[in-house]
């Protein structure tokens, strides 16, 4: 399953990294999580570990999440493990290009279906992940250029 969704957003690079990476502020966007704790020591990169619960439906769900690619202001790659996703990892990568003012930022993710069940489930989870995509995104773009 692969999503794309891209936003313009009217803000500068430093900022929107700010709402990229840190926890508090990604909790303003992302209203899905609940919390996310850092299991690592250190500056945030490359490695840096996290526990995270995130609400899904009436359920909150534990992922496991690992930073993979970390180019401030331009990268950032995360995989997500555990939680509903079964056997297989989500990787979710947001690229930001433009000029401040006008940001684009793009929005991957990345999953395969792993068992009978969830390859069943497969074209109602990329609906949902698309909407869930659309809506996550478009409350980034509302956040970031809040005051």
């Amino acid at each position: 399953m692969k999503i794309t969704r891209s936003v313009t957003i009217d803000t500068t690079r430093e900022r929107l990294w700010f709402f990229l990476t840190d926890q508090e502020a990604i909790k303003r966007w992302n209203t899905d999580i609940i919390s996310d704790e850092v299991l690592t020591e250190g500056p945030l990169g490359v490695g840096t570990r996290s526990r995270i619960m995130i609400r899904e439906g009436s359920r909150e769900v534990e992922y496991a999440n690992e930073i993979i690619e970390y180019d401030e202001p331009d990268r950032l790659s995360i995989r997500l493990t555990g939680g509903s996703l079964g056997d297989g990892p989500m990787t979710i990568h947001y690229v930001v290009s433009g000029s401040n003012g006008a940001l684009d930022v793009r929005f991957d993710s990345d999953w395969e279906a792993h068992g009978v069940v969830l390859k069943l489930l497969s074209p109602l989870l990329t609906l949902m992940g698309r909407r869930n995509a659309r809506r996550v995104m478009s409350r980034l773009k509302e956040v970031a250029e809040s005051d």
